[in-house]
Parts: C-alpha cells; sequence; structure tokens
C-alpha cells in the first residue's frame, strides 16, 4: 500500500506500534491504563519518531527514505519540540494523578533531565536512532537507574519517601 511513503502517515503508522504494544499490554494484565498515560506514550513517541525522521535527513539525505523528500528540516524540528513540550505536560499530569501522586511527582524533575540529556544527545548524533542513542550514553543510564529506584521506592517503600519527605 506504501503507506510508509506518505508524509506524517509514515510517523502515524510507527507510532501506532508503541499505542498497540501499551493497549496489549493492559488487555493482557487486565490492568486499566490512565487516558494520560496513553497520551504521555503518544507524545513520547512522536517526539522519537519526529526526532528520528530528522536526523535521518540531516544525516542521510533525502535519499534514505523517500518521504524524507516531502519534511523540511523546520518542521521536523519543530514538530519534535511540539512533541517533546507534550510529553512533559502529560507525564506531569499522569505523575499528580497516579495513586502516588503526591509523591510520583517528585520523578517529574528527573524526567525533565532525562528529556535534556536525551534532547542533548539528539542534537550532536548523526542517525537519531533512540535505542543506539540510550544504549551508548552512561549518562542516559545513570539517569535511568536513578529513575527506576525512585519508582521502586515510590510503589514499594513509601514510607521511605514519606520519612524524607518530613523535614
Amino acid at each position: 500500500m506504501k503507506l510508509k511513503t506518505k508524509p506524517v502517515i509514515d510517523i502515524v503508522i510507527l507510532v501506532s506500534g508503541f499505542f498497540l504494544r501499551i493497549l496489549y499490554g493492559s488487555v493482557i494484565t487486565n490492568i486499566r491504563i490512565s487516558g494520560w498515560l496513553y497520551l504521555t506514550i503518544i507524545s513520547l513517541s512522536l517526539f522519537f519518531a519526529f526526532g528520528k525522521r530528522r536526523n535521518e535527513k540531516i544525516s542521510l539525505g533525502a535519499n534514505a527514505r523517500t518521504v524524507l523528500n516531502y519534511y523540511s528540516e523546520n518542521y521536523l524540528n519543530s514538530s519534535m519540540y511540539m512533541y517533546l513540550t507534550l510529553f512533559a505536560v502529560f507525564y506531569s499530569m499522569w505523575s499528580l494523578n497516579s495513586i502516588n501522586g503526591y509523591t510520583m511527582i517528585l520523578t517529574t524533575p528527573l524526567v525533565l533531565i532525562i528529556l535534556i540529556r536525551y534532547t542533548y544527545s539528539i542534537e550532536n548524533n548523526e542517525d537519531g536512532d533512540p535505542t543506539e542513542l540510550i544504549y551508548h550514553d552512561k549518562i542516559l543510564w545513570f539517569l535511568g537507574a536513578v529513575y527506576l529506584i525512585l519508582i521502586v521506592l515510590i510503589i514499594y517503600f513509601p514510607e521511605i519517601i514519606n520519612e524524607c519527605l518530613r523535614f
């Protein structure tokens, strides 16, 4: 059907894979996913997709994919940063509305720092592959580990977080 050669549709196809994974995971585990989390995942996926297309166009030119001929670098940049902003807003709203909202919001500054680092890295990376970039960036690994530890503490050991918050 050659849908991957149509501008915007190629990105929607890419992002739909992430959305379907969340949807299937929700159905299989019988866990209700918050609307804010769906919006968060979709906006983050769009950020990754536009960032990847942007860096492909910069490093490989329009010859890498036919669809890249239809995208201007300005369009890819502005779309990428628009979805990054939406991700930050949606993540904040999700964390506030989660079961552990008053402590989960503590993850938001860390997520923003991770986004700053990732954005810095993607701006300096030639091919824009998010997986490769994350795999090779030790600072992102460290920040991800800190995030994971914080999430585990918030979910499984809330008394530790509560004690730390009582100045």
